[in-house]
């Protein structure tokens, strides 16, 4: 009986030992198991961290090539509106300069009479049809000939 109870003091302290070792190998795989989680975790934190401070830069950039957009498209209108009324006082001066020399022109018809106008007839004809696009120009290169004319007939 002594063995026997020897034999089933060593079964159990065998079954001790074994329940002992399996409760620490499962210990240490949930250790494991905790461990690996916590550091998935880390790595989500990691690039969620990353990706936000990488989308904050790319909003910043966003911003500023608004920015830079808005104060082209600012610096283009204000370009064109300036040309736009550039081209237009250019247009009334031109105009302008060119009824001046009209009156010029009619003060000189009617101070000297015909004759000094005659010599100018053909470009007159010019000047009645509203369909020559170069009447203008033409006009005004004519009133400064006749203001030529008057100049030197008057010497």
């Amino acid at each position: 009986m002594r063995n026997a109870f020897k034999g089933w003091r060593n079964d159990a302290m065998a079954a001790k030992i074994e329940n002992r070792i399996d409760r620490r190998i499962v210990a240490a795989s949930v250790s494991y198991w905790m461990v690996r989680q916590r550091g998935r975790l880390l790595e989500r934190v990691r690039d969620q961290r990353f990706l936000q401070e990488a989308l904050e830069i790319w909003r910043e950039r966003l911003e500023g090539i608004h920015e830079a957009l808005d104060t082209t498209s600012q610096i283009v209108e204000f370009t064109r509106s300036t040309k736009i009324l550039r081209s237009s006082l250019y247009i009334w001066r031109e105009a302008l300069a060119f009824q001046v020399e009209e009156y010029e022109l009619a003060a000189v018809r009617y101070s000297y009479g015909d004759e000094l106008m005659s010599r100018y007839a053909m470009t007159d004809r010019l000047y009645a049809n509203p369909l020559n696009r170069g009447s203008l120009l033409l006009r005004h290169t004519d009133a400064c000939k006749a203001k030529l004319i008057m100049l030197f007939t008057t010497s």
